[in-house]
């Protein structure tokens, strides 16, 4: 009989995960848990099929991560006719809003007309002694822009944050400057750029004016692409396939309750009817707060709740007029956080779906919509306010605020899971390993965890 790898866990995370198991070690029969009736979390995106629309669950593009296993999993799950390939540095073009104005040529602040400030940025730079590269996620939001751009830069943009995450700068953490790309700044046109650019330094802080023109030699090589039809919710049924394909044993609306590593069992009520498992080996892929309530389930957890997010899934009456994949909105009057455009990741010509995020929305979500349609009008990115349809979804962000204190609590909660893992099981996910976050860095850490617990 073949000893049995388990992983908890129906996301991306933990279907990769079982896929690399069985690739690689044959000689395991692998099971997948998952607690609710479908497979991929948020990556299944809203699919309304009686309409023939999909829109993502947030913005996802793929890209190539370095890892071979990763990279050729994710390329066989997809048909290649289904798939948007993009030139070097043209895919996933970011823009942003500033000064009531909509930038497509670089999201980075824009400085240029700042003259006061950007002096001071300028001032600050030459006092750097080396790159300022990594970000200290433990540090605040306000802390980490005074040491990358200043004082005077924090104390006048760092209200910017207020807007984005509805908390103080001083409260949240500097990996929210990640999510949104705000690491650099545009200080200087392109020939000032390139004349500075050789400048280490000033180049960790500076960003360049136009993201198209980017030299070769400072490009990501690696390859960008996005499913044409339904977005992530493509891979998604992909991978599937491919669990079905590799024989792994899928187990839908399994509520891992308990795990027993005395007697390397577990007990997990499958569509409400409970049931013992034995194992071999076990992968908790679902992360830190959901490890915590499995292996640590008298320990509180004391988070602050996720922030609600509403998405507006709107079919325009006509395509959008620019050709953005989507951007942040830094400074306008209208609450919303982040638009997407579709057409510009499909490329289908006519694709007329945009979706537009907003979080904690606090007036009546008609009346928010349509001032946010006119806004985007007025931004020249629509041609007018009229569309076919719209699907308003509300729900919680699916992780609690990006705060200190939550970041902190979640570290607290990771040091507690090592004492209660072993070389049969382990933990991987959203805030292992001092805070893994951003997906690839999941699912890679996932793969190293794998091959530790086998040797």
């Amino acid at each position: 009989m073949k000893p049995k790898f388990h992983v908890v866990g129906g996301g991306l995370n933990g279907i990769i995960s079982s896929l690399y198991i069985k690739k690689k070690y044959e000689k395991y029969d692998v099971y997948l848990h998952e607690s609710l009736s479908e497979l991929g979390g948020k990556l299944l995106g809203f699919d309304y099929e009686e309409d023939n629309l999909y829109f993502d669950k947030g913005t996802h593009i793929f890209k190539e991560s370095g890892n071979s296993f990763l990279d050729d999993i994710v390329l066989e799950a997809i048909p290649d006719d289904d798939l948007s390939f993009y030139p070097h540095g043209e895919g996933d073009i970011v823009g942003s809003i500033q000064n009531n104005l909509l930038h497509t040529e670089s999201h980075f602040l824009d400085l240029i007309n700042n003259f006061k400030v950007a002096k001071a940025v300028k001032k600050h730079i030459y006092s750097l002694e080396q790159p300022v590269e990594s970000i200290d996620i433990y540090t605040s939001v306000s802390d980490e822009m005074e040491k990358r751009f200043g004082v005077e830069f924090k104390d006048n943009y760092e209200k910017i944050f207020i807007s984005l995450f509805k908390n103080s700068p001083k409260e949240l953490s500097a990996i929210c400057l990640s999510f949104v790309g705000f690491t650099r700044i545009v200080l200087d046109d392109f020939p000032k750029w390139i004349e500075q650019s050789q400048n280490s330094i000033y180049r960790s802080v500076v960003g360049i004016p136009n993201q198209l023109k980017l030299p070769k030699e400072y490009r990501n090589n690696r390859k960008s692409f996005y499913p044409k039809n339904k977005g992530t919710k493509s891979l998604i049924t992909g991978l599937t396939g491919l669990l079905n394909k590799y024989g792994i044993k899928v187990i839908k609306s399994s509520k891992v309750q308990i795990i027993n590593q005395q007697n390397k069992e577990f007990n997990s009520l499958v569509n409400k009817e409970e049931i013992s498992f034995g194992y071999d080996k076990i992968l908790l892929a679902s992360g830190v707060i959901s490890s915590t309530k499995i292996l640590d389930t008298t320990y509180p957890i004391e988070l602050t709740p996720p922030m609600k997010i509403t998405f507006f899934n709107v079919e325009l009456d006509h395509i959008t007029l620019k050709e953005v994949f989507y951007f942040y909105n830094f400074d306008s009057k209208e609450n919303f956080y982040r638009v997407t455009n579709y057409r510009a990741f499909s490329k289908k010509a006519m694709d007329k779906r945009i979706t537009i995020e907003c979080f904690n929305c606090e007036v009546d979500v008609d009346e928010q919509l349509n001032n946010i349609l006119e806004y985007l009008e007025t931004l020249g990115f629509i041609k007018n306010t009229i569309f076919v349809s719209v699907s308003i979804e509300e729900q919680p962000y699916g992780f609690p605020v990006l705060s200190l204190y939550n970041l902190n609590k979640i570290k607290e909660l990771d040091k507690r899971l090592k004492l209660k893992t072993n070389k049969d099981l382990e933990v991987s996910g959203l805030g292992t390993n001092n805070f893994n976050f951003f997906q690839t860095e999941i699912i890679l850490d996932s793969l190293r965890k794998i091959d530790k617990m086998i040797f």
